[in-house]
């Protein structure tokens, strides 16, 4: 008995004696986070959250020190990585990570993702430093995920960094230097990027899924973009009109006023193959003249304010190319405004569209309120402006629609992939700007000039009248140019 107490004793030296050498070398840092697990329990939330804070703080201190911009938490990244690594998502796989985030997370152009594991949290922030260190500048965006491993006794965590776009607003062209953004297409609701394409100042955007055009933007004289309906700004000349007028006579009346008060010009120096830029109502009164958007949408926006159901159409004119003109309907007849044709409107020959429309050729169509861009790809042209077969509807962002009355037609007047392994432990990056999923904004053949604010006024008090020559019709219309402040 004695002998074997003896024994006993001794083993259990030699138990204790491995134990202290294994703490004092490799594996000090496995047993004392096995010791304080069995004694303490597994570590709490808010120690895993602070975790997080973490390594964002890393990551920004060095972003600091290189004097750039502070990475964010995407929250919704990290709620999506947190619930598709709590659902089995391969953590010794980065490449499937970055393809499932890819599908998940369409806004981001660029993903990098690292993994580590260990004991602690603090041993996988330590196994994590060359990756926060390695930081893209022009990410943006940090999110992470953890999951217990080795019987909830470790920890392996996904770090991914990634560029999140800007969800696409014309003034983002000149608010920042971004070069892509993020895009929903409003006729299909596929996600995709569409690049930026400052150097032509009328643009429209196609969505890559279903080919259609969604959107059409042009820049005003200072370089700023907006949509294109956003130049029709609810703006009349202050104007006499004479009575006892029917509607297709003030049709006419204005018609005429504008046609003969803007002259048709392109912007001087401007290059054959190059846009030029877009002007309101206002500026093109201010000017005199303007090319055939402008003058377009000086005369839209005076018959909206005058309650006519008026739309600009971009499209073509037989073999000259780019043109722009208006379409008006009016007690169920259509007429064909052409504003920078030569010779006065004759009231005797009104401009049908179906007496003369065959030549023209719209892409697009555009009010105050909305685009219209063709149902299908390809659609034949049958002549017809309003048909909803024809015709579908998207309001731009940002566009207040008013609501009115069924009874009234007048609205108010107001490269490849690469990849990047750093030393610690693993990590794989996906660059996705050469993706199928990029939509490119394509140039739309337009003739255009500048735009101006509508609280701006034209230049001198110069008074307007236009002669009473139209024939058939009682009268014509006098306007005022505005004064300056």
């Amino acid at each position: 008995m004695g002998k074997r107490l003896i024994l006993l004793l001794c083993l259990g030296s030699a138990i204790i004696a491995g134990t202290v050498k294994g703490l004092n070398v490799s594996h000090a840092t496995t047993w004392k986070a096995l010791w304080t697990r069995l004694t303490l329990g597994s570590e709490d939330t808010k120690k895993i959250n602070l975790f997080r804070v973490g390594l964002l703080d890393f990551a920004n201190y060095t972003r600091i020190s290189n004097s750039q911009p502070l990475l964010q938490t995407d929250q919704e990244l990290e709620s999506w990585l947190q619930h598709a690594v709590d659902e089995g998502l391969p953590l010794d796989n980065l490449d499937t990570v970055v393809s499932q985030i890819q599908e998940s997370a369409p806004r981001y152009l660029k993903i990098s993702v690292s993994s580590a594991s260990g004991p602690t949290l603090d041993f996988v922030k330590d196994n994590l430093t060359d990756a926060l260190n390695k930081i893209s500048p022009e990410m943006t965006h940090l999110a992470s995920a953890r999951r217990s491993t080795t019987g909830g006794m470790a920890h392996h965590v996904l770090l991914v960094t990634g560029r999140r776009l800007r969800e696409f607003s014309p003034d983002l062209l000149h608010k920042t230097s971004d070069d892509a953004f993020y895009n929903v297409c409003p006729l299909c609701k596929s996600n995709h990027i569409s690049r930026a394409m400052r150097h032509q100042e009328s643009s429209s955007l196609e969505c890559p899924s279903c080919h259609r055009t969604y959107a059409v933007i042009a820049a005003d004289t200072a370089g700023h973009f907006h949509y294109v309906n956003h130049y029709l700004t609810g703006y009349q000349p202050p104007s006499i009109y004479p009575k006892g007028q029917s509607r297709v006579e003030q049709l006419f009346t204005i018609w005429s006023a504008v046609h003969q008060s803007c002259a048709y010009t392109r912007d001087p120096g401007l290059k054959k193959e190059k846009t030029d830029r877009w002007q309101t109502a206002l500026q093109t009164q201010t000017r005199g003249m303007g090319d055939c958007e402008d003058s377009a949408i000086f005369l839209a926006d005076w018959l909206t304010v005058r309650g006519y159901d008026v739309r600009v159409a971009l499209g073509k004119y037989g073999d000259i190319g780019g043109h722009a003109w208006c379409v008006v309907r009016l007690e169920g007849i259509e007429y064909l405004l052409e504003s920078t044709s030569e010779g006065r409107p004759d009231f005797d020959q009104p401009p049908l569209v179906s007496r003369i429309g065959s030549r023209y050729v719209p892409e697009v169509l555009f009010d105050r309120w909305h685009l219209y861009t063709r149902k299908t790809n390809h659609q034949t042209w049958n002549g017809d402006y309003w048909s909803l077969d024809q015709w579908t509807k998207i309001t731009p962002p940002g566009t207040e629609v008013p609501e009115i009355s069924a009874k009234t037609k007048t609205p108010p007047p107001s490269d490849a992939s690469t990849t990047w392994a750093p030393p610690a432990p693993h990590s794989v990056q996906k660059d996705f700007f050469n993706s199928s999923n990029i939509a490119y904004t394509s140039r739309t053949d337009l003739q255009a000039a500048p735009f101006l604010h509508l609280e701006q006024t034209a230049d001198q008090p110069i008074a307007w009248q236009y002669p009473a020559a139209i024939p058939g019709s009682p009268g014509t219309v006098e306007t005022k140019k505005k004064p300056n402040d």
